[in-house]
């Protein structure tokens, strides 16, 4: 059986990467999507189970685009993880309007173009919300599960801390003493929404 497919949004050079590898290291094929394109090549020759895809989830029409792809080449996904995220700070009147709707096509929108897209399949794969307490999921870190047995909903929720946990934690330890970074995420899996560590109940 291949390998599940999991889908990580905003792959730059810091938590996406993290993440790419973290998710590679548990057994995915990742379908990392991101506006660089040599960033991506970079990664991917880094990662042998990751593939690039160019794309600004901020427009639906290059969201479809690169889910057209990423099906037809690597498979239905089972994870999405959208990093993919803009920032500002100041106050009300210092913040341009202008850049607070980018970061709201960037953040909102485009986590609103991905789970349209893949979330139909999850729910027919089996995936989905509906099914969670009928079906028994696959053991999302290989490395942790070494005979692969299958997972209930509860253990599901505690590897995926686990992974996200360790791609925050890689990141931390990336960067240069002194530095921070936000690190906020939503990740869809197996209908379980997960932000951060913090794993929210449907």
């Amino acid at each position: 059986m291949a390998e599940p497919v999991c889908v990580v949004s905003g792959v730059g050079p810091g938590t996406g990467s993290a993440l790419v590898r973290r998710f590679a290291a548990g057994g995915y094929r990742v379908a990392m999507l991101a506006r660089d394109a040599g960033r991506l090549a970079d990664l991917a020759k880094q990662v042998p189970s990751a593939k690039a895809y160019v794309c600004d989830v901020s427009d639906q029409s290059q969201v479809d685009a690169a889910m057209d792809r990423v099906e037809r080449e690597m498979g239905a996904p089972s994870v999405l993880i959208h990093n993919a995220v803009g920032g500002g700070w100041g106050t009300f009147m210092e913040i341009d309007p202008a850049m607070l709707n980018r970061n709201f096509q960037v953040n909102t929108m485009g986590l609103l173009y991905l789970a349209r897209r893949v979330a139909p399949a999850m729910v027919t794969a089996g995936h989905g919300p509906g099914s969670r307490a009928k079906r028994r999921a696959r053991c999302l870190c290989r490395h942790r599960c070494r005979d692969r047995r299958a997972l209930g909903p509860r253990a599901l929720q505690a590897e995926a801390r686990r992974l996200l946990y360790r791609a925050r934690r890689d990141r931390r330890r990336s960067m240069a003493p002194g530095r921070s970074a936000p690190f906020g995420m939503v990740v869809q899996c197996r209908g379980q929404a997960i932000r951060g560590n913090v794993v929210a109940r449907r």
